[in-house]
């Protein structure tokens, strides 16, 4: 499997909760609902709620990383 198939398989597994960024970057979004190729996301920013939904192609998930001491 080349990496565009990793990453078509990799965005194609949403699933409620995940945690999830635009790719041309934004602050972490929740996965609310997932409706076909549409992601619902649910964030705070300065204690307000935002939704909307995107392509699944707009999105992927977020993954934390330890800092190197």
């Amino acid at each position: 499997m080349n990496q565009v198939e990793k990453v078509g398989l990799a965005m194609s597994e949403f699933v409620v909760g995940d945690i999830v960024v635009l790719t041309a970057g934004s602050m972490r979004m929740a996965v609310e609902a997932v409706d076909g190729d549409q992601i619902a996301c649910l964030w705070c920013h300065e204690g307000l709620i935002g939704r909307d939904s995107f392509s699944k192609v707009l999105l992927k998930k977020w993954e934390h990383r330890e800092e190197d001491r």
